[in-house]
């Protein structure tokens, strides 16, 4: 039974990706299986050596008439192409997509050669590509009950599955955590990250902010900056004399997690996910742009963990110190004091997605 898998280029895309994959090759019944990626992706950080892959050029393309989007435009075209020949030389019997304009070309194409089409939408909102696609699609899988209401047209394909975790994210022993840092019991931690890219605006902030606080230098930093940032950010904390392990990306987060009392985040699905997962305290500033996903997101962390959260435009370096201040104050005055919601389902929803492109399969 071939499978083939088409993901977008962030971490909050592929990562589900692989979950599902992960679950499916359990399966006596799973045959072969092609994961497809954009060129430009975070492939280059993680290590894809025990999946079969493929890539197709393409990028988003704007609604505003410049040279940008023409050749982003000419890119997709080319897509369609790249897709055909990916799609005639594999032959799968379902498409599993998980959203971005990657998967338009082939999910098309796929459903006009009869294969059987499924979605996975990890935001509140549905993506623009997962809206087109809803048409095209036999089942449309969500995380949030409350994302099955975008499809309204669409309510008899819509199965609630939860955003999977990857497999290796799992809880270790908070002393465990901290060693693998080289940090002490004795010091909070905090995690900063601004998604799988890094986010130019929190890192600065977030060093800006910590730089005036009297307690600066007792506090241990786990910085995921992004690439772009990294030099710069290690440079700062080594200038503020903190305790800090600097990243421009970080695959084993699960020792991240473990080992920090306190996140500084941006609210893309997967992280939703993995701080409900791990019940972490947390000021999420959501990213302000694509569609708005993330604001949606973070309200999900605010009414299950009481996380803060901080719009973009509203951020300074004052009141994301203040944030930090009081956490620092009170222990941890921001966690929830219920078994984080939707913990299980995370952890599950890997298998609950392979089920439905089971079930699909068999009709």
């Amino acid at each position: 039974m071939k499978i083939l898998v088409v993901t977008g280029a962030s971490g909050g895309h592929i990562f589900p990706a692989l979950s599902f994959l992960d679950a499916c090759k359990k399966r006596p019944e799973c045959g072969e299986a092609l994961l497809v990626l954009p060129r430009l992706s975070i492939k280059r950080h993680l290590d894809l050596s025990g999946y079969q892959t493929a890539y197709i050029g393409v990028s988003a393309v704007g609604r505003d008439l410049s040279f940008k989007n023409a050749a982003a435009l000419m890119r997709l075209f080319l897509a369609f192409f790249e897709s055909l020949i990916v799609l005639t030389r594999f032959r799968p019997k379902l498409v599993a997509a998980f959203g971005s304009i990657v998967c338009v070309p082939l999910v098309v194409l796929a459903r006009l050669a009869g294969a059987r089409i499924m979605l996975h939408e990890q935001n509140v909102v549905p993506g623009k590509a997962t809206m087109f696609l809803a048409r095209f699609a036999h089942r449309i899988c969500v995380s949030f009950d409350k994302t099955a209401g975008y499809f309204k047209d669409f309510r008899d394909k819509i199965a609630v599955t939860g955003n999977p975790l990857r497999a290796g994210l799992i809880r270790i022993e908070k002393k465990k955590a901290l060693e693998f840092f080289g940090f002490a019991a004795t010091a909070p931690v905090l995690l900063v990250m601004g998604g799988s890219q890094g986010s130019h605006r929190i890192n600065f902030s977030f060093l800006e902010a910590i730089a005036a606080m009297p307690v600066s230098q007792r506090l241990q930093v786990i910085h995921i900056s992004g690439s772009g940032d990294l030099e710069t950010v290690q440079s700062r904390y080594r200038a503020l004399k903190i305790n800090a392990r600097v990243f421009a990306f970080l695959e084993s987060m699960e020792y991240a997690y473990s080992a920090c009392d306190f996140v500084v985040s941006r609210a893309g699905a997967t992280t939703l996910a993995e701080l409900v997962f791990f019940g972490l305290p947390s000021l999420i500033i959501p990213y302000p742009f694509a569609n708005a996903h993330q604001r949606e997101n973070a309200r999900v962390l605010e009414q299950v963990l009481g996380a803060v959260i901080i719009e973009e435009q509203e951020l300074s370096a004052l009141g994301m110190r203040q944030v930090i201040a009081d956490f620092l104050k009170s222990a941890h005055p921001l966690r929830s004091t219920a078994p984080p919601e939707g913990s299980g389902r995370a952890s599950s929803a890997g298998d609950a997605l392979a089920d439905e492109a089971w079930r699909l399969l068999q009709r």
